[in-house]
């Protein structure tokens, strides 16, 4: 019977450990314990010590939530199987593939702008005073005729139309639209360009550069590389003179460097198998001089898109006949190329713009924001399923026009115009790479 009082003490100290239990906070990077974690349960607090033990009841289930001031918050479902384990993230540790906030919205959101009077797509443009001018492009309507027409009759339960109503055509711009971003309008000059699409334009002083791209026949079977450049005056808006072009090819990255321009592969010619034949040419025009020269090939002949930071040219995605999935720099002072970052989704054809440091790209319903010096790239997700867009960034706004809405039974060229202010990328949930 002496013994009683101690076998009660035991049991006692049984049903508290039982009804308690021991959680420990760590540093998810350098696995040290974390003091001062305050760790809430159905409006009651409990603080870690300074061995990142805290003591919290012991329930089969329960939703704890978990907050640091160095530390992202997190909320956990404990249950008796899970580890008494927690680790927290630092706030700011750059994990890969890993969510950073938990509170910010899904995906971007954005305005509807004017539209264009017809849809377009793989134009040439620049951005001058104000205003985003728009050279060209392709506004031909491809469409799978007998796929769409088999899908509606099947759909609607009704005898299949005829594939006329469904027909293809095939059609190059020669228009110039202006669009005022100040007033939100859109305007056409009189002057025209040569029809043609998949060319690129470089602004030098108030002169526009319209180089490379592709024509088509009177007949509308055949396309023709343009051999020839127009230089536009966005003074007097008027074409000014046409020069001879040494670097032909459709969809080549092209960069401006002071008076000269950096022009780097392309396609130059479709085979009888259908694949694309590509240039590994690097090549710089010297605007003031009117001279050309070889400054390097390319590692793999590639269409892409590039812009340049300082002395490196970017080069984004791509098609070598599929699409490509990195970005790579050329140095312009060494001459040397680097693959800088590997994208998450490949891209033949994306939007890009500067700013600063940063490269915004944009394709298929994704925005990436590629940091130039630490080479961190984040994903954002925007409910715009665009390819072969164009992108400006104007007074703290990203601009993206035109496009074509993917779809894999048809290809209708896009009007819209939207804007993202680019507070928007502050308060949105991202991935980072």
């Amino acid at each position: 019977m002496k013994k009683l009082p101690f076998i009660l003490l035991l049991f006692q100290c049984y049903l508290l450990s039982s009804q308690n239990r021991v959680l420990v906070l760590f540093d998810s990077i350098q696995k040290k314990p974390i003091k001062n974690v305050h760790v809430k349960y159905k409006g009651n607090v409990f603080i870690s010590d300074s061995i990142g033990n805290v003591t919290v009841p012991n329930l089969k289930t329960g939703k704890f939530y978990f907050s640091h001031i160095k530390y992202l918050d997190r909320t956990i479902v404990l249950s008796q199987k899970l580890n008494d384990t927690i680790f927290l993230i630092e706030q700011n540790n750059k994990l890969s593939e890993v969510l950073i906030s938990y509170k910010k919205k899904r995906k971007l959101t954005f305005e509807t702008l004017p539209e264009l009077e017809k849809g377009i797509h793989s134009f040439a443009s620049v951005l001058y005073e104000g205003k985003i001018y728009v050279f060209g492009g392709d506004k031909s309507i491809l469409k799978d005729a007998a796929t769409i027409a088999l899908k509606e009759a099947s759909e609607s339960n009704t005898p299949m139309k005829s594939l006329l109503l469904y027909k293809s055509y095939i059609s190059y711009s020669s228009t110039i639209y202006v669009y005022t971003i100040k007033t939100k309008r859109w305007s056409k000059l009189k002057s025209k360009t040569q029809p043609k699409a998949n060319h690129k334009a470089v602004l030098i002083q108030n002169k526009v550069y319209l180089i490379g791209g592709k024509k088509i026949s009177r007949n509308k079977e055949r396309e023709y590389l343009t051999d020839n450049i127009e230089v536009f005056n966005l003074i007097t808006k008027r074409k000014e003179k046409s020069l001879k072009n040494k670097h032909k090819a459709v969809n080549q990255g092209v960069s401006r460097f002071g008076d000269k321009i950096i022009l780097l592969g392309g396609s130059v010619k479709r085979l009888k198998s259908g694949k694309q034949k590509f240039s590994n040419d690097v090549t710089l025009y010297d605007t003031k001089q009117n001279k050309w020269r070889i400054l390097g090939k390319l590692p793999d002949p590639k269409e892409t898109e590039s812009v340049r930071i300082k002395e490196k040219v970017y080069l984004i995605g791509g098609n070598n006949n599929k699409k490509i999935d990195k970005i790579t720099s050329f140095n312009l002072r060494t001459g040397k190329w680097r693959v800088e970052k590997r994208l998450p989704n490949k891209m033949s054809k994306p939007a890009i713009e500067v700013n600063g440091n940063l490269i915004y790209i944009f394709s298929e319903s994704n925005v990436y924001v590629f940091n130039t010096l630490n080479s961190s790239l984040k994903e954002f997700k925007i409910n715009l399923l665009y390819e072969s867009c164009e992108m400006f960034l104007s007074e703290g706004y990203l601009y993206l026009l035109g496009g074509y809405e993917v779809d894999p039974l048809q290809r209708v060229p896009s009007k819209k115009m939207f804007r993202i202010n680019l507070k928007e990328f502050e308060t949105t949930r991202f991935k980072t790479f």
